[in-house]
């Protein structure tokens, strides 16, 4: 079994600061993208075909693949193929600039680091919906940092409903990083 220092390491090979852009550029005292990515790393099962992962409002099955990329129209070609490690990175990178653009668009208060990359964690993991309906968002734009850290280790059902000890596990994990001081 690996350790989780040998997750970080394996998670990190081939990823520098200098070597990957990420837009938009960080602004100074937020996460970086390999933050986000490491971070997430330890989060996401990475898999590199696709996988069930969720029903749409419809009741329609929904797919992802790699880092919980969900597969959409025009990725067709994603459910008969074996990703790389780099398609992984690459499809990473397109969700969390968008993740982290939509977290900055709804989020009304100041955030620290920490504060920021549990935040991106917990909506890349529930989604825009997920993240924009409920508790947290409202109580954060309040300026209730205390209320939102009491509020995270809520979200453990799977989108079918389910209690998940691995989704406990990880919010407890993005609450202790909430709080933490930078």
């Amino acid at each position: 079994m690996e350790t989780i220092a040998e997750k970080q390491q394996e998670a990190v090979k081939g990823t520098t600061n200098t070597g990957i852009s990420f837009l938009p550029t960080p602004l100074k005292g937020e996460p970086t993208y390999v933050e986000y990515f490491n971070w997430l790393r330890l989060k996401e099962n990475v898999r590199y075909k696709a996988y069930p992962d969720g029903k749409d409002e419809k009741g329609n099955q929904k797919f992802s693949i790699g880092m919980g990329h969900q597969i959409l129209p025009g990725e067709e070609y994603l459910f008969n193929t074996t990703i790389s490690e780099e398609k992984v990175r690459e499809l990473f990178k397109s969700d969390i600039e968008k993740i982290v653009k939509d977290v900055n668009s709804v989020v009304k208060v100041p955030l620290t680091r920490n504060e920021k990359l549990a935040l991106v964690s917990i909506r890349y993991n529930v989604g825009p919906g997920g993240f924009r309906s409920g508790n947290l968002l409202s109580i954060l734009n309040q300026g209730n940092y205390a209320g939102v850290a009491s509020i995270i280790p809520t979200f453990i059902v799977t989108s079918g409903g389910v209690f998940s000890m691995g989704l406990q596990n990880r919010r407890k994990s993005e609450q202790a990083l909430f709080v933490r001081p930078n």
